[in-house]
């Protein structure tokens, strides 16, 4: 209705006293418990969705610190060679992952924010289904 109507128009509404109860109706929506359920149950698959989607992206984050780190031990800028019994530079031990940049609490928790962000908004809404179901 807006694109059609010109900057300047003036809208006059027929029934106007009935505008309040049209607007409510037009903008609730009903919660039975069917619902309910059918919510929490969607919010446990997409909880495991989303717990699938940072393993699988903290295991990329390790493969790639990884090579990063083997990289580093080859170029002789880690501890981790062959000299002095350490392990072959394809294969740095954890002692030459800890020495690195990133410290272990990075290594860890290293996971993308929107991941973050989608596992605090799974359990708000878990929780908002439960409060509504109370």
């Amino acid at each position: 209705v807006s694109k059609e109507l010109e900057q300047e128009s003036i809208i006059v509404f027929d029934e106007a006293h009935n505008l309040d109860n049209i607007c409510i109706e037009a903008l609730s929506v009903e919660i039975n418990e069917l619902g309910l359920e059918k919510a929490g149950r969607s919010l446990n698959t997409l909880q495991r969705q989303v717990a699938s989607m940072k393993a699988n992206d903290a295991e990329k984050l390790r493969r790639e610190y990884r090579s990063l780190v083997d990289g580093l031990v080859e170029q002789g800028l880690l501890p981790g060679g062959s000299s002095e019994g350490a392990a072959p530079a394809n294969n740095p031990t954890d002692t030459g992952l800890g020495s690195a940049v990133l410290s272990s609490d990075v290594i860890n928790e290293a996971v993308p924010g929107n991941i973050r962000r989608a596992e605090h908004f799974v359990a708000f809404m878990k929780k908002l289904v439960e409060h509504l179901k109370a």
